[in-house]
C-alpha cells in the first residue's frame, strides 16, 4: 500500500503464538493468485479473520509530506 499524505495506515503485529498459522508467499505463487498483490520473499498470509486477541501491537504510520 502506498502511503499518501493525510491518509495514515495501520500496521498490526501478530502474536508469536499465531505464527504457525502463517502461510508462505509461495502458496500465492502456486495458486497463481496474482490479484492478491503479494510481495514475494517478504509477505505471508493468514487465512480467515484475525481476532484482536491475536494482535500484539499496532503501529500507525503517517506521511510527513507537506
Amino acid at each position: 500500500m502506498i502511503l499518501k499524505r493525510n491518509t495514515p495506515i495501520t500496521i498490526l503485529f501478530l502474536c508469536e503464538s499465531q505464527f504457525h498459522k502463517l502461510e508462505s508467499w509461495m502458496a500465492w505463487k502456486e495458486e497463481e493468485a496474482w490479484h492478491q498483490r503479494v510481495i514475494p520473499h517478504v509477505e505471508t498470509g493468514y487465512k480467515g479473520r484475525v481476532s484482536l486477541e491475536c494482535i500484539k501491537e499496532e503501529l500507525v504510520v503517517e506521511s510527513d509530506n507537506n
